[in-house]
């Protein structure tokens, strides 16, 4: 049966407030990057390609989406949304790349839903054995949240994730084994780029 008279295309639109464009399959949205750039064109191409190669598979379910899947969505509005007037992204590109790599070192396959307050402070702990210090820290914890704050707002996952998520406090100075942040060192900085199609 031929998928292309059964099955309407979803049209690739712009999200106004976000700058980013995005398809809705089945009341679910997905994210490709900055509307009007050819990489972001071609991202769309190549999912509905793939989209229709599968069968036009329904997105995946919350229960079932891991906590890869939910980066690499995120990943696709922190493009558009963390840039500068000129379209140059800022600093939390970078800072977005560091957290998320212990992120999907530990559990980038766990679904998402079952990522509560335990995880993440065994992330917290990944990076304290990263050498990073406590202030560094307590910033990346907080972009991890985020980044399930817009999950649970993008219907990606329950609202309770990030919820849950809020009750891991931050490190408080002299009372965790992080270091203290050097006024003659710079926070760590990890160049090495992440992409959604990393590991995935």
């Amino acid at each position: 049966m031929d998928a292309t008279k059964k099955t309407k295309i979803p049209q690739l639109c712009a999200h106004k407030a976000t700058g980013q464009s995005f398809i809705r399959i089945d009341g679910r949205a997905i994210y490709f990057g900055k509307t009007g750039l050819p990489e972001t064109a071609e991202k769309y191409y190549q999912f509905i390609a793939e989209w229709m190669a599968s069968g036009c598979p329904s997105p995946t379910e919350p229960e079932h989406i891991t906590v890869r899947e939910v980066c690499a969505q995120f990943w696709g509005h922190a493009e558009s949304y963390y840039v500068k007037a000129d379209g140059s992204p800022t600093s939390e590109i970078d800072c977005y790349r560091s957290a998320i790599k212990p992120l999907l070192e530990l559990y980038g396959l766990t679904k998402a839903v079952d990522f509560g307050p335990k995880a993440l402070k065994l992330v917290r702990q990944r990076m304290i054995k990263m050498d990073w210090n406590r202030t560094t820290i307590n910033k990346q914890i907080g972009r991890i949240r985020t980044i399930f704050r817009w999950a649970g707002e993008n219907e990606l996952v329950p609202g309770t994730v990030h919820h849950a998520l809020q009750t891991v406090a931050g490190l408080r100075a002299g009372r965790s084994a992080a270091k203290e942040k050097s006024p003659s060192r710079s926070s760590p900085r990890h160049r090495r780029t992440w992409t959604p199609s990393s590991r995935m």
